[in-house]
């Protein structure tokens, strides 16, 4: 059974395979799969989550299970954790959709540390008519977490269109050499169309 600070994870909610909150910083999530610890390298609990239940589902033992999530390393800009020197980054530019970069921004939004948060967000590609209601839904949600943030992108541009919003990576870059961030945690999250990784150097 989870512990008050904790919470299960998972399809089998009977099973130990539980996340605490108060492990949860920019350098992963600690999780327990039955009585083994591990830790990952990722930010959220979505992707060790579905990991756990399918190792578990083919039989996997409880353990290697563990230690598998702890070896894993992203890549690839997928929920990468990144230490440039002068910040502390979570790389997650490979792709977006509302509900992934809703979960992203919550789970970033509640990071301990009292190093302050920058979110550099861009366009959530593909979403047709539902487009506009969708990014300004997501910058609504950006300001109930309080976050800093960057936005990126012609549908950030046309849904919100505020001091916060720039038209593509390039100009984004710009605004980043002429004012570099520095002792923040940044999530980068968008699209792989809109190129943020083209942005990770300046960071």
């Amino acid at each position: 059974m989870a512990t008050p600070n904790e919470r299960p994870v998972g399809w089998a909610h009977t099973e130990r395979f539980c996340t605490s909150r108060k492990s949860s910083s920019s350098n992963g999530v600690g999780f327990h799969v039955f009585e083994n610890r591990a830790s990952t390298r990722t930010q959220g609990s979505a992707r060790p989550a579905r990991s756990r239940s399918i190792g578990t589902h083919f039989g996997v033992p409880p353990d290697m299970i563990a230690g598998a999530l702890s070896d894993y390393v992203p890549s690839n800009n997928r929920s990468q954790l990144k230490d440039t020197g002068r910040n502390q980054l979570v790389l997650d530019a490979y792709n977006a959709n509302p509900t992934s970069m809703a979960a992203a921004l919550e789970n970033f939004a509640k990071l301990p540390g009292a190093k302050p948060k920058l979110a550099i967000l861009g366009d959530m590609l593909e979403l047709g008519g539902a487009s506009r209601a969708e990014h300004t839904a997501i910058a609504a949600l950006v300001d109930r977490l309080g976050l800093q943030a960057l936005l990126v992108g012609k549908e950030f541009m046309q849904a919100v269109g505020d001091a916060r919003c720039h038209a593509d990576a390039i100009a984004l870059a710009a605004v980043l050499k002429a004012d570099p961030p520095t002792g923040k945690v940044i999530l980068v999250k968008g699209s792989r169309g809109i190129k943020l990784e083209t942005v990770v150097g300046m960071l």
